[in-house]
């Protein structure tokens, strides 16, 4: 089943008078994809995906499953979540604490008038499917957070809906759980082949599981693309910060022309650019930009002696250095501004704060974003 967001619009009222939760966004989610709503919190992530649900009426635009229009401000359809056969999954799980794990799995087919060999048959295939045969027993406080989390997805798949809306569902488990049960849902989707629409503020979980995502700020869809294109090429400063961890370094530049040579000014260095980027500058007039450059694309020049006469080194002081087991993410600053990088194996035990030390930045991975507000960027098409 594919969905159709048409100019959507969603405004509360409230004590600060109209809030716009969601503003007139529109996109298609494909037949079977899995599509991930990303943002940070109060950006209108979960407000799009109960308007989706039919859990709150627009106030602009229209939804579509397939051809049916299911939602329409302008021309007062509204069809109830049971109309459009969608399947929730929360991040409170919402089970019956009365209920064992199969009476709750079995619910939503009770509620439909299912005979009880058909009910039996469909639950049990469900728990075979996510693993928790030897569960259904058990009342949710005798299991964990995962195994609570299985069987409400459990209840979400024996419904066999056109739709699947998870909102947060795995914020509640732990790190190591949380990584394990991305890789089961995510094998879960592909077998069932139901399109799934998936809410998280994890940039992490989002690029590990979405075919397609959509960044959104405000109430609007910043970018909207496959996790690589995000990546590697973030439409704006925004995008590029909030994709990636650790996050990109964002520096604030100038261009400088010198004897022909445009060069990039940060405070009193001056780096050197690659030809295509000069060229992209030059043509472009402005005289203010950030520079997005991932931690990966910057290093100690002690660290890679051989390879410093291909990028531009930067002065910079040490602030802190967090060891993080194979590698160590390093904070420095240069001229006020902060820049991270990550340490190769062992490296970053020698890196102590305060030290200064000389970076070498791989400016031909570089971004370039506008300034001022602005939430347009230029770029070199192969960065």
């Amino acid at each position: 089943m594919n969905v159709t967001l048409a100019r959507l619009t969603k405004e509360f009222h409230s004590a600060r008078g109209r809030v716009a939760a969601v503003k007139d966004i529109g996109f298609e989610i494909g037949d079977g994809e899995f599509f991930v709503l990303l943002g940070p919190s109060g950006c209108g992530k979960s407000t799009t995906l109960n308007l989706i649900a039919g859990l709150e009426k627009a106030t602009g635009g229209e939804i579509r499953f397939g051809e049916t229009l299911v939602a329409s401000a302008e021309k007062g359809v509204h069809f109830s979540p049971r109309e459009r056969n969608v399947a929730m999954v929360f991040q409170s799980y919402a089970l019956y604490p009365h209920l064992s794990a199969f009476e709750n799995v079995a619910f939503p087919l009770r509620i439909a008038g299912q005979g009880e060999a058909a009910i039996r048959e469909s639950v049990m295939k469900a728990a075979a499917m996510l693993g928790i045969e030897a569960l259904l027993d058990a009342r949710p406080a005798e299991l964990s957070g995962g195994q609570r989390q299985r069987v409400a997805i459990a209840r979400a798949v024996v419904r066999q809906p056109s739709i699947f809306l998870l909102d947060e569902p795995l914020s509640n488990l732990d790190a190591l759980l949380r990584a394990s049960t991305r890789a089961e849902l995510k094998n879960l989707q592909r077998n069932l082949g139901i399109t799934t629409v998936y809410v998280t503020h994890d940039q992490v979980e989002a690029m590990s599981l979405g075919d397609r995502i959509a960044v959104l700020r405000d109430g609007t869809v910043e970018q909207l693309g496959r996790p690589e294109d995000l990546y590697e090429r973030p439409a704006n400063a925004f995008v590029g910060r909030f994709i990636g961890s650790p996050p990109m370094n964002l520096l604030h530049v100038s261009p400088v022309e010198e004897a022909g040579v445009l060069r990039l000014q940060i405070g009193t260095s001056k780096l050197d650019l690659p030809a295509e980027k000069q060229a992209l500058l030059r043509a472009s007039g402005q005289k203010e930009w950030l520079l997005g450059l991932r931690p990966e694309f910057v290093r100690p020049a002690a660290e890679a002696p051989e390879t410093a006469g291909r990028g531009a080194i930067l002065p910079a002081k040490i602030v802190q250095v967090e060891p993080m087991g194979r590698e160590s993410l390093v904070h420095a600053e240069v001229d006020g501004q902060e820049i991270g990088f990550l340490t190769g194996i062992g490296f970053g035990r020698d890196i102590e704060p305060g030290a200064v030390m000389d970076l070498l930045l791989d400016l031909a991975r570089a971004h370039f974003f506008t300034t001022g507000g602005s939430r347009e960027s230029i770029r070199h098409p192969g960065a």
